[in-house]
C-alpha cells in the first residue's frame, strides 16, 4: 500500500526525512511504501491542501500545530488521533507518552481533539558574543533582564565611541518575531499554558522593559536591504540577537567567512530568578493524518510510530539541527550529537525548555503580538501608551478567536 506524505521542509531537513522514508520503505514488515511530496514552505503546502479535491489529498502532512488547526477548521479533513493513540493494540503505552519532553504532549491538545503528533522541535534563543562581552568587562553571560540591559547598553556605548562606521550599532538586534516576544514575556514570569492573555502585570513589565531598551538606544535595527543578522553579529554591530537552531550553522559559516575569532554562544532568554532559570521557547512541526480508509489510517499511523522511535528521532534531529520530541531521543542525541558546540549546549538546556501551547488562540495571537511589538518600538510611542497597547492586543486576539 502506498502512503503519500506532504511536507514543507527544505535543505537538510528534507534530506533527513527522505533518508528516514527510504529506510522505512525497505524495512517495514507490512509492505508499506511512503512517497514524499515537498512544497518548499508551509504556505504553499496549505494552499495546495485547500485547493485539492478530497480524493486526492495525502495520507499524512507535516505542519505547525496552528497550521493544522486552521486546515481542519476549513476542511474537516483531518483525523482525530485519539482513536489511534488509545488503541489497545496499535496505540501508545503510558511509558511512551511519558517519554515525550515535558509539556510537548499537552501542547498539542485542542479541546477534546488531537489533530497532530509531535515530530521535531525548534528553539528560540539568544545568540551572544562572549568574547566582546568580556572585553566590555562582563565575565558571565547575562541571566536576568537587568544583566541583559547592562551588557547591550554597554555595547552600544562602546560603538558610539568607536570608529564612525560602528556608531549607532552594538546592542540587542531588535526584532518583533512572535517567538522572541514570547521569550521576553516568559522571562518576566508570564505563563501561557492555559491560553494567551497579555494584559497582565508580567506583560506590562516585559513590554515596559523592551520599550526602555529602545528608548535608551540600547538596540540596533537592521536595514531592509540587509535583513539577515549573521554579518551584523560577526562584525560586532550587535552583541546579542534572537534566533533559532537553524541560525546556528549559518552563523558559524558567516563568522568563519568573515574571519571572526570571537567566541559566541546560544543562551536562554533571561529570567527574573537568574542563573539556571532561563527560558527556551520550543515550537515546531507536527504530523497529521487525513481521514480515509481504516487501512490507510493504520498504515500512516504505523509510519508515525516508526518516526517516534528514539533512533529515528535522533537521526532526524541530528541531520536537521533540531530537538527530538522524546526524552529517550534527546539522551541518544546528547551522546551522538553534532560537532557544533552551540548546538550541543542547547541540548543540555532541557530543564529550560518551554513548549509552546499551540492552540487556535496562538494562531491569532501570533500575528497580533508582532504588530503590537512593532507599535511598541516606534519612536512616537510613550511609556504611558503601553497599557493601551496591551488592552488592544487582548481585545483583538479575543475578537479573532471568536470568528
Amino acid at each position: 500500500m502506498k502512503l503519500v506524505l506532504w511536507h514543507p521542509w527544505m535543505g537538510d531537513l528534507e534530506s533527513a526525512l527522505q533518508t528516514e522514508v527510504e529506510e522505512f520503505n525497505q524495512s517495514n514488515a507490512w509492505g508499506l511504501k511512503v512517497e514524499l511530496r515537498g512544497f518548499g514552505g508551509a504556505a504553499a503546502l496549505a494552499d495546495a491542501f485547500l485547493e485539492t479535491e478530497s480524493k486526492n489529498l495525502p495520507d499524512l502532512l507535516l505542519s505547525s500545530p496552528e497550521g493544522l488547526i486552521e486546515l481542519e477548521s476549513k476542511t474537516s479533513a483531518l483525523l482525530d488521533l485519539r482513536v489511534l493513540v488509545e488503541d489497545r493494540e496499535w496505540g501508545l503505552t503510558a511509558e511512551e507518552i511519558i517519554d515525550f519532553l515535558p509539556g510537548v504532549w499537552q501542547s498539542l491538545e485542542e479541546g477534546d481533539q488531537r489533530l497532530g503528533m509531535p515530530i521535531l522541535r525548534n528553539a528560540r534563543l539568544l545568540i551572544y558574543n562572549r568574547t566582546w562581552a568580556e572585553e566590555l568587562g562582563f565575565r558571565d553571560s547575562p541571566s536576568t533582564p537587568v544583566e541583559v540591559r547592562a551588557q547591550v547598553c554597554a555595547a552600544m556605548q562602546a560603538n558610539l565611541t568607536a570608529n564612525y562606521i560602528l556608531r549607532g550599532t552594538g546592542g540587542w538586534l531588535l526584532d518583533n518575531d512572535a517567538y522572541t516576544l514570547l521569550g521576553w514575556l516568559q522571562a518576566f514570569g508570564a505563563d501561557y499554558s492555559e491560553g494567551y492573555t497579555f494584559n497582565t502585570s508580567q506583560g506590562l513589565a516585559a513590554f515596559t522593559y523592551l520599550h526602555r531598551l529602545v528608548d535608551e538606544d540600547c538596540t540596533y535595527r537592521l536595514s531592509v536591504a540587509s535583513s539577515e543578522p549573521y554579518e551584523a553579529f560577526a562584525t560586532r554591530r550587535a552583541l546579542i540577537y534572537t534566533g533559532t537552531l537553524v541560525d546556528l550553522p549559518m552563523q558559524a559559516q558567516v563568522s568563519q567567512k568573515l574571519n571572526s575569532t570571537d567566541q559566541w554562544e546560544a543562551i536562554p532568554f533571561p529570567s527574573l530568578q537568574g542563573e539556571g532559570a532561563g527560558i527556551v521557547p520550543l515550537f515546531g512541526q507536527d504530523v497529521a493524518l487525513v481521514d480515509g480508509t481504516h487501512e490507510h489510517e493504520l498504515g500512516a499511523w504505523l509510519f508515525v510510530r516508526w518516526l517516534l522511535l528514539s533512533r529515528n528521532q535522533t537521526a532526524l534531529a541530528r541531520s536537521g539541527g533540531m530537538i527530538p520530541v522524546t526524552q529517550s531521543g534527546l539522551r541518544l542525541l546528547n551522546i551522538n550529537g553534532l560537532s557544533l558546540p552551540q548546538y550541543r549546549s542547547v541540548l543540555r538546556l532541557a530543564n529550560n525548555f518551554h513548549p509552546l501551547h499551540s492552540g487556535s488562540e496562538w494562531a491569532a495571537a501570533r500575528m497580533v503580538l508582532e504588530d503590537s511589538a512593532w507599535q511598541l518600538y516606534q519612536p512616537y510611542t510613550k511609556e504611558e501608551d503601553i497599557l493601551t497597547i496591551l488592552e488592544q492586543l487582548d481585545a483583538l486576539v479575543e475578537e479573532l478567536v471568536k470568528k
